[in-house]
């Protein structure tokens, strides 16, 4: 398992795991006067699932939707973590073939554009709901090589590399909702997000999670 590194490391992502804990803050302090005839509506989302490796996922947010349109149209701050991912190949280097492994934790936070078919206060049943967005991101990576001039040294042989910091994503989700009252609903939902390349880290990284939400409007 990746270790958070440095003075940067032990602040960014305590302050992504309390933004993810405002969201559900703001909400439950917001208002309650936004009635059925409000073109704009608030609403509070979270819940859990798995990201591919089979790790508990983190999903919480806040959107304001506009109902009154088909589809219905929403801004939604998203904060999601930890998502975990790995792999596993092989590279050729010089005139040999080595065996490398990958491992990447992240956490973050995301400003996304929301659309919802079949979605309105008045009507229950399926709805069908897209969204994409860009935020930050706190990536921990490393990668671990048989190669012994792959980074710094490991023990027993080998070599490894590490990187850990911030940088700035992209999110894409789709997701089928139930709904059950006119302030209530479920949401399955399977969501993508994208890690830009750095220097160590030369690949786009697409790490897929899928959450279980709650939804509910005051």
């Amino acid at each position: 398992m990746l270790s958070t590194r440095g003075i940067l490391g032990e602040r960014v992502r305590p302050a992504i795991v309390s933004g993810m804990v405002g969201l559900l803050c703001v909400a439950v302090l917001a208002p309650t006067s936004v009635g059925a005839q409000d073109l704009a509506a608030l609403g509070l989302r979270a819940g859990a699932g798995i990201d591919r490796g089979g790790e508990v996922v983190y999903d919480a947010q806040i959107d304001l939707t506009d109902l009154s349109g088909s589809p219905a149209v929403g801004l939604a701050f998203r904060g999601f973590g930890e998502v975990f991912a790995s792999k596993s190949y092989e590279s050729v280097r010089g005139s040999r073939t080595w065996q490398d492994q990958e491992e990447m934790r992240v956490w973050g936070v995301a400003l996304m554009a929301d659309f919802l078919f079949r979605h309105s206060r008045e009507t229950r049943g399926p709805y069908v709901a897209l969204a994409l967005g860009v935020g930050p991101l706190w990536v921990q990576w490393r990668l671990e090589s048989t190669d012994p001039g792959v980074g710094d040294p490991l023990p027993g042989g080998g070599g490894f590399l590490e990187e850990d910091g911030l940088t700035v994503g992209s999110m894409m989700s789709a997701g089928l909702g139930q709904r059950l009252h006119r302030r209530v609903d479920l949401r399955a939902q399977a969501t993508a997000v994208l890690v830009p390349s750095t220097d160590q880290r030369e690949d786009l990284a697409l790490i897929p999670l899928f959450t279980l939400t709650t939804g509910v409007r005051p």
